[in-house]
């Protein structure tokens, strides 16, 4: 397969221009901490264009959640810091907001539902209070309008009793409602795009495949973009339609969602899917991928996978990978992809001699 450097070529996230809503390019987040640097998001780009659901994918720590929380600016200073790159919202670079403008665009045309469920709502308030607080505040309007909103909002998520509900307080739901009404808080104002971050954590299967049925349907109805972070591939496969991996704070691989689970192209997309339990396969144990996350204080030279990837080659120990796309669009940043020109005849014999399957 003839493969092509992703400068010189036409990227995913330049499909359709016209299309493309939030585009972020080359994202830098730090956290500064007593032991060092921490580069938790690491030169991060991907695009999410109209009505689309975007999946982010990668295992714990690896910077899904930061990514997501730097679109809206909501990394603490201190000890965090966005250090570099633009994030384009319609064109608008959000980076360079002013705090007031930036607050304007928070959960009015971006909003974004929380890792927890059952710790995201205050105890205090009301189910009404609080989904009517952002109807109040964005489309200027008064209690009694912001309570019928509210009511509109949990009728539109399925919530039964809603004209009860609105007056209740969170304790008296379960995981599941709770998680509901975030969605119902998060859609109050009709955003053009939705943040999910891991939406159905905790929550059994039966009401996890609620809540993602519910978004889905949610996304068809009102037309909102969705970014969808995850670590679950269940999850992705039954609701992206791209799907971006990452990995050590950095973008591995970008495909469209049935090109990946099709033809993984990274080593490390190919062990994730691996290790995926499947119940029609009798297994006497579990595909693992060995070794651990590298610690982000220390981190490894050259490609940060390469002490735990089976296909690695000298080069990778040294050199971290560009980014290529190959013909089939995936963008993939690894050197078994690069033009064998671009590394020593010896190094691709190594990686020729030690590539072996996930098993």
């Amino acid at each position: 397969m003839r493969l092509i450097p992703a400068q010189g070529s036409t990227d995913m996230a330049q499909r359709g221009k016209t299309d493309l809503l939030l585009e972020v390019k080359n994202l830098h987040t730090q956290f500064k901490t007593e032991r060092g640097i921490v580069h938790a998001v690491n030169g991060v780009s991907f695009s999410v264009e109209k009505g689309t659901i975007l999946g982010i994918v990668g295992e714990s720590g690896c910077g899904k959640s930061v990514a997501s929380l730097s679109i809206l600016r909501l990394i603490a200073e201190p000890p965090g810091k966005i250090t570099e790159g633009s994030i384009l919202f319609e064109g608008r670079d959000l980076l360079r907001l002013s705090e007031q403008e930036i607050i304007g665009v928070r959960g009015n045309e971006i909003a974004m539902i929380f890792q927890e469920p059952m710790t995201s709502l205050n105890p205090v308030y009301t189910i009404g209070a609080q989904i009517g607080e952002a109807v109040r505040i964005h489309q200027q309007v008064g209690r009694e309008a912001a309570r019928k909103k509210s009511i509109e909002m949990l009728k539109l998520v399925g919530i039964p009793r809603a004209e009860e509900v609105v007056d209740e307080y969170p304790h008296r739901f379960s995981g599941g409602m709770r998680q509901r009404v975030m969605i119902a808080m998060a859609v109050s104002c009709s955003p053009k795009l939705l943040i999910a971050d891991e939406p159905t954590t905790a929550l059994d299967v039966t009401i996890q495949a609620q809540i993602l049925e519910l978004m889905k349907d949610l996304r068809d109805r009102i037309g909102t973009a969705v970014m969808f972070i995850t670590h679950d591939l269940g999850v992705i496969a039954e609701m992206a339609d791209h799907v971006v991996v990452m990995y050590a704070g950095r973008v591995v691989e970008k495909a469209d969602i049935h090109a990946l689970f099709a033809e993984p192209k990274h080593p490390y997309t190919e062990a994730l899917l691996h290790a995926k339990p499947r119940i029609e396969e009798d297994l006497e144990t579990l595909v693992y991928i060995p070794g651990n996350v590298p610690n982000p204080l220390d981190m490894p030279p050259g490609c940060p996978f390469h002490p735990r990837c089976s296909r690695a080659m000298e080069v990778c120990t040294r050199t971290m990978p560009s980014e290529t796309i190959s013909e089939t669009g995936h963008l993939v940043a690894c050197w078994l992809y690069h033009r064998e020109t671009e590394f020593s005849e010896q190094e691709l014999n190594t990686a020729k001699d030690t590539e072996q399957p996930y098993e």
